[in-house]
């Protein structure tokens, strides 16, 4: 496990988890964008930052998390239902995992300005059980109108087959809803920790992050 300290931020790393490097780009887009309303798939180490940075700026960060031990960090439970259906906005996906409850939580929110998907663990591979998608309700801040016209979305492990398959369908969504987009992924480019993360788990998690704007 590797400790770090960056700017106003301390965080940890270990194999699996988010880089340095990723951490760091998390940090200066956050410093850099200033968003007012944070969304997270998934606590950890991320939502140690993003508290840090809602008290700095007066920001709102909130962490959707099924998994009870996490919930250190006072997270937003809700269960996570295997091999479901997910149907939002006229769209069916089939073969996917999902946070019970999550749309009816998001149609109340306003739009959010910045949102993380990490760690989707129904992607590691040889643990898919069949799945189709991962995390594939990034797609309902598209379909449900909750995203600011300029935001930033950021998904963790964005190598993985069903991740892709994910994004694909998310980059395909902006397009149709008349969202323009840069794209950036970050891969760690310390040698240590590059070689930790692919000796054990055959690849270093790459991040994938959008910058979004609404085209007028």
């Amino acid at each position: 496990m590797f400790h770090f300290d960056y700017k106003d931020y301390s965080f940890w790393c270990d194999i699996g988890m988010m880089t340095p490097l990723q951490y760091i780009r998390m940090i200066n887009l956050l410093e850099e964008f200033k968003p007012q309303r944070v969304c997270e798939f998934g606590s950890g180490q991320s939502t140690d930052i993003f508290n840090v940075y809602s008290k700095k700026e007066n920001a709102t960060a909130c962490s959707i998390e099924h998994d009870i031990y996490w919930n250190t960090h006072k997270s937003i439970m809700m269960p996570l239902i295997e091999n479901a259906q997910l149907v939002v906005g006229g769209h069916v996906y089939d073969n996917c995992t999902k946070y019970q409850g999550f749309e009816e939580w998001l149609e109340q929110q306003n739009k959010f300005d910045f949102v993380l998907v990490d760690a989707p663990n129904d992607g590691i591979p040889n643990n898919n059980q069949g799945l189709e998608y991962a995390r594939i309700q990034i797609v309902d801040f598209v379909l449900m109108d909750k995203l600011n016209d300029e935001s930033i979305v950021m998904y963790h492990d964005s190598e993985r087959d069903i991740a892709q398959k994910t994004l694909n369908e998310f980059e395909r969504l902006l397009k149709e809803y008349k969202y323009n987009y840069k794209k950036e992924i970050v891969v760690e480019k310390d040698k240590e920790i590059f070689e930790y993360n692919e000796k054990i788990l055959g690849v270093c998690p790459q991040l994938t992050v959008y910058k979004i704007n609404k085209t007028k």
